[in-house]
């Protein structure tokens, strides 16, 4: 299959600076600095939680004409948050997050939010865990698409590696996607080349599997040798 679209140049502010990621004054000084130099194109941030930055990132993002994605993988992950959690009072709570993140994100005029699936609960109950993110995403989706033209991606992650987490190689992805397509319409994907490679797939083979579903991509170079102290 052929890819088509524009690709748009976006920064990952949470990454680059990645110290301060989650510190809204200085993510929201870094945005202003971006839209200041005229290249990119689009923000990739975390949530903002005070409203003062919500308001600036959101004025100076749409007085530049650079599209927002926000990320809340910092604040599940250090809140013990899973998506794919079998245990329903954890999915449930992790569900009602995300959907804090998209009111926030409204406010801001976030045009994506993205989630990760979670731990793969193993081999044995992967299925199960399929069922239940399948169930989640459609929850967070029913809440995002009553604000606007908002999208919700989702990024896959290697499985066995490093992240281990259960939506990972592409083979069993676009599945999934195909199944949450038929109940979410702006359900996307973010295709990370540091997560196919530590996976030990084909970059561009992966991409053309996946390519009618991708709404982002982060080019990263990961160390593939488990040898290496890095």
């Amino acid at each position: 299959m052929e890819l088509t679209g524009k690709i748009l140049p976006s920064i990952l502010v949470g990454e680059l600076f990645f110290p301060h990621g989650e510190d809204g004054a200085y993510v929201t000084d870094v945005v202003r600095k971006v839209a200041d130099q005229g290249f990119y194109r689009g923000v990739e941030i975390g949530i903002l939680f005070e409203e003062q930055n919500r308001r600036a990132v959101r004025d100076i993002c749409e007085k530049n004409h650079i599209q927002i994605t926000q990320w809340g993988t910092y604040v599940m992950g250090n809140e013990g948050l899973n998506l794919t959690s079998l245990d329903p009072v954890l999915r449930k709570k992790s569900v009602e997050r995300v959907k804090d993140f998209i009111k926030m994100g409204a406010e801001c005029a976030t045009k994506n939010i993205s989630i990760l699936s979670g731990a793969d609960p193993g081999e044995s109950r992967r299925e199960e865990g399929y069922d239940v993110f399948f169930d989640s995403v459609c929850e967070i989706y029913s809440c995002l698409r009553q604000f606007g033209n908002m999208n919700l991606l989702i990024e896959p992650l290697d499985r066995e590696v490093h992240k281990k987490n259960l939506i990972g190689p592409i083979c069993d992805t676009v599945p999934f996607l195909e199944r949450v397509r038929k109940e979410c319409e702006r359900v996307y994907l973010v295709w990370d080349a540091a997560h196919v490679a530590l996976g030990g797939e084909d970059l561009v083979n992966s991409m053309l599997q996946c390519g009618r579903y991708i709404s982002e991509i982060h080019l990263s170079n990961a160390v593939l040798n488990p040898q290496d102290p890095l």
